[in-house]
């Protein structure tokens, strides 16, 4: 804002933007406020949005009007999340409470990752304090630069014949890989199977070529979000999104009962970008 000290420069932070809106997109929204002179869609390894940007107007001035009228308000009104709108700051790590909610999302991989890492050093250390109690052969000797353990050819044996035991050969896998396909297709089949199914009905996927307007539906834990998206020369010109939570009753019902829920939704956000586009003509 206006009494903030004085800045380097007019980058400002945007936090809680759409996974959808690319550079080219999200400039357009904000050329209303200010000459955009870059914008830079923060990136995960994957390509996939971190649903935050960094953009610099070529005024100071520009900046703090974008501040003012879009912190902590949507970028397009009735349409996704609150944005969280700052100056840049020169540290990463200073992101990180503007951030953390874009980050949740990212958080059970990290802990299924920390987890399996977890197991396995813990295995392996119960292995080798195992060898150090049961064998007076294991000795460590010392030196001035250096510590070395010797391991007797029984003790050698025994890591192996433990590490032949944790090994998946390629006839195993490929049995897990046949049994995982025959659930999937039993849960496609029946109610009541080990992996429960629902048929997506896709018969082809993207090329990246597609133009047009198309819609979109996104099924989350506790929320349904429907989106329009406006594709030209291969990129995401404009992206119309709408989000409603799901009644709790609603996520302990019957599939008929979430399905209607959901196709109310569509028709509502249908009905209600078609007036929106009447009225601006």
């Amino acid at each position: 804002n206006a009494s903030s000290p004085a800045r380097a420069e007019p980058k400002l932070f945007f936090g809680q933007i759409d996974k959808f809106l690319d550079e080219e997109a999200l400039g357009q929204h904000l050329a209303r406020f200010g000459r955009v002179v870059e914008v830079k869609v923060l990136r995960n390894g994957r390509g996939d949005s971190r649903c935050c940007a960094m953009v610099l107007f070529s005024s100071m001035e520009e900046a703090e009007t974008t501040i003012e009228r879009l912190n902590g308000k949507q970028l397009v009104e009735g349409q996704g999340r609150n944005l969280v709108v700052s100056f840049a700051k020169s540290k990463r790590e200073d992101y990180a409470p503007q951030q953390q909610q874009q980050q949740q999302q990212g958080v059970g991989p990290l802990l299924v990752c920390a987890a399996l890492c977890g197991v396995s050093l813990g295995v392996g250390t119960y292995f080798w304090n195992r060898l150090k109690r049961t064998s007076p052969r294991f000795s460590r000797l010392s030196s001035k630069t250096n510590w070395t353990f010797v391991m007797t050819k029984t003790h050698v044996d025994l890591l192996r014949k433990y590490k032949a035991k944790c090994a998946v050969s390629a006839d195993q896998l490929n049995r897990i890989t046949e049994d995982f396909i025959a659930q999937m297709q039993s849960g496609l089949g029946e109610d009541g199977g080990m992996l429960k199914m629902l048929p997506s009905y896709v018969e082809k996927m993207p090329t990246g070529r597609e133009q047009g307007e198309f819609l979109a539906i996104d099924l989350g834990g506790t929320n349904v979000r429907v989106v329009k998206v406006l594709l030209q020369g291969g990129k995401v010109k404009d992206v119309v999104a709408h989000e409603d939570a799901i009644p709790p009753a609603m996520m302990r019902g019957t599939t008929k009962e979430l399905f209607d829920f959901i196709a109310k939704m569509v028709q509502t956000f249908i009905a209600t970008h078609a007036k929106a586009e009447a009225g601006a003509q």
